[in-house]
């Protein structure tokens, strides 16, 4: 009996790792592509331990083992289809507010997901449709009364998430609130463009605008709303200019990295399995790429300050150049946020502000002060925006609630008007 339960336990052995072998790189991402020594060793030693254990265990390899083996794929089919749809109603439940939103009965739209996309490194996923959310073929968010007709007054908005409208819907934007003041303000047909994206800093919006050049997609204007992201890459990455995530992508794809072949992994693609990642609870408070820097690292914070306000200001130079070469009319706008606020703020203000990581707030409001030394008098500075502010503006440190959006695309129109009534 013994004898006959270690043939069993030979052959079923050599049968699971002969699967397993043959399948490795669809079941798990493989370090290198194409079939490895080890996986062949593996299946040449499982074919040899299925051998072994014939002569006692085969009538468990042709009559128990199927049977074992069907009931398996459908007791996973069952499970996996209920995962499936635990998952679906999951993802119709609608959004709620989350902590820290200035008001947390106002409705929560979420962005669509990010695709990878040359140069910009990333937009918005192209023909997107949610509730108050959708982007076109391009991946750019939808602004509602855009006008469709040749020849209509074309406008173009660059910028991060503010400029997209984090968590806000497609007529609460700052681009909507400008297509409202513009076709009002021209009495003419008015197509403003919604061009921003989330993380995007001047550089990711200066690559966009000359994409759209190239393509010949060649607006009347142009605005970049920048601001928070020069910060913000400034303070995570240590380097002036940087994009969101720059070290941590060093690490995982420098020179110095061996080449890695992901594989296709079908454990990803199961429903069950999916369902399970997502039950486990994640880090919200900054994404697995982005590392903060302490000020006890001992950096020279104004050194960095002076740096970000250098690399806006060379990049507004080759946006200009740019849009000169093309006949475009140029604003290059540094936008308000929390930490730099001119303004007395209201209690839900003072209170975010508060649970923010001080020393980044105190980096940002160095940087903001410059800001305000360089492009006081001229366009670039619109931090004068919110002073007249009856009540609260942000969501958090720099996104702003509808409120907010409509006192800076009025800003936005009071200098965009005159440019393009002059283009007339």
């Amino acid at each position: 009996m013994p004898d006959k339960f270690l043939f069993r336990a030979a052959a079923v052995c050599g049968f699971a790792g002969f699967v397993l072998s043959l399948a490795a790189d669809s079941i798990l991402p493989s370090p290198s592509p194409g079939t490895g020594l080890g996986q062949i060793s593996g299946a040449v030693l499982s074919l040899l331990a299925i051998a072994a254990g014939s002569p006692g265990g085969r009538r468990f390899l042709w009559n128990d083992l199927p049977v074992i083996l069907m009931n398996t794929i459908v007791l996973v089919l069952v499970l996996d289809s209920a995962a499936f749809l635990v998952s679906r109603r999951m993802a119709s439940r609608p959004p709620q507010a989350e902590p820290g939103m200035a008001d947390p009965e106002e409705a929560v739209f979420h962005p669509p997901p990010s695709c990878y996309c040359p140069y910009v490194l990333l937009r918005l996923q192209p023909g997107y449709s949610a509730p108050g959310v959708h982007t076109d073929g391009e991946g750019f968010r939808i602004t509602p009364g855009a006008s469709a007709e040749e020849g209509a007054t074309s406008v173009h908005v660059y910028g991060g998430s503010t400029a997209y409208g984090w968590f806000l819907d497609d007529s609460s934007t700052i681009t909507s609130f400008l297509q409202r003041s513009l076709a009002d303000g021209l009495a003419a047909p008015v197509r403003v463009c919604n061009r921003a994206a989330a993380t995007r800093n001047s550089t990711h919006s200066m690559l966009e605008f000359i994409l759209a050049l190239q393509a010949g997609d060649i607006p009347d204007a142009a605005v970049f709303y920048q601001g928070y992201n020069e910060a913000a890459t400034t303070w995570y990455e240590a380097e002036p200019g940087a994009i969101m995530g720059l070290r941590r992508m060093r690490e995982l794809l420098g020179p110095e990295r061996a080449y890695r072949e992901p594989g296709w992994p079908v454990a990803e693609n199961i429903s069950l399995v999916r369902l399970g990642l997502s039950l486990i609870p994640k880090d919200s408070e900054a994404p697995e790429l982005i590392e903060s820097i302490p000020l006890s690292r001992g950096m020279d914070i104004d050194a960095l300050a002076r740096g970000t306000i250098e690399v806006f200001l060379s990049n507004e130079r080759q946006i200009r150049a740019a849009a000169d070469a093309f006949g475009v009319e140029v604003l290059v706008l540094w936008q308000p946020a929390l930490a730099g606020e001119i303004r007395p703020l209201f209690p839900y203000e003072r209170e975010y502000l508060a649970t923010m990581d001080q020393d980044q707030v105190e980096f940002q409001r160095r940087v903001w002060a410059l800001a305000r030394e360089s492009f006081q008098g001229g366009d670039a500075w619109i931090g004068d925006a919110t002073a007249g502010a009856d009540s609260s503006v942000y969501d958090d440190y720099c996104h702003m609630n509808v409120y907010g959006n409509s006192l800076v695309a009025g800003a936005i129109a009071e200098s965009l008007l005159p440019l393009l009534k002059e283009g007339e």
